[in-house]
């Protein structure tokens, strides 16, 4: 008798997906900036102090740190809802969207080349954060659909308990990967 091998989705093929809905995140971010900026010019300053870390170094850290988890937490908890697919890939456009927003800014108030280094390091943390998260999106949806395989299948399907180690540990990997993004940030506030 033939054994009934179920073949469960792979994730690999929503990291363009993924990718586009952060670079159109961003796009709109930046969009929205330039409209910030035409109406009144106070007001994105004023939008870029609330949203990014001013003060000591450890604040800066864990205000970056923090952000960036917030998100990771938001996806890791998708990949237990089985029908969550929709809103995994509205989390990286989200982190786009505040991030266009902050680099726009951060271009604008740089003083190019006096101050370089602190715009490219500002944009090595968002783009390694986004790249986490958009992996983070793809590793949800891909357990999201495993365990709707699991539940709606009537073959009972082994490994399951493997698979979320599997899972647990590639969201702290990409935690561990932007807690090393997030001193990049802070170094970035310190040469600013």
């Amino acid at each position: 008798m033939q054994t009934l091998k179920r073949k469960h989705p792979d994730g690999c093929g929503a990291m363009p997906v993924m990718l586009v809905s952060a670079v159109l995140g961003c796009v709109l971010g930046t969009l929205a900036y330039c409209l910030l900026c035409s109406e009144n010019p106070a007001a994105p300053t004023a939008l870029y102090k609330a949203m990014s870390a001013f003060g000591s170094l450890s604040s800066v850290y864990i205000d970056s740190f923090c952000t960036v988890s917030a998100f990771l937490l938001a996806l890791f908890l998708l990949g237990f809802c089985s029908v969550a697919q929709p809103a995994e890939i509205c989390v990286p456009a989200a982190f786009g969207l505040g991030s266009g927003m902050i680099m726009s800014d951060c271009y604008a108030s740089s003083a190019f080349p006096g101050q370089a280094a602190y715009p490219a390091l500002t944009a090595v943390f968002f783009a390694g954060s986004a790249l986490c998260i958009c992996a983070a999106a793809c590793e949800s949806v891909k357990m999201s659909s495993q365990l709707m395989a699991h539940v709606m299948s009537p073959v009972s399907s082994e490994g399951m308990l493997d698979r979320l180690r599997l899972y647990c540990g590639k969201f702290l990997a990409a935690e561990l990967i932007c807690a090393v993004l997030s001193g990049v940030r802070t170094l970035a506030e310190h040469l600013r």
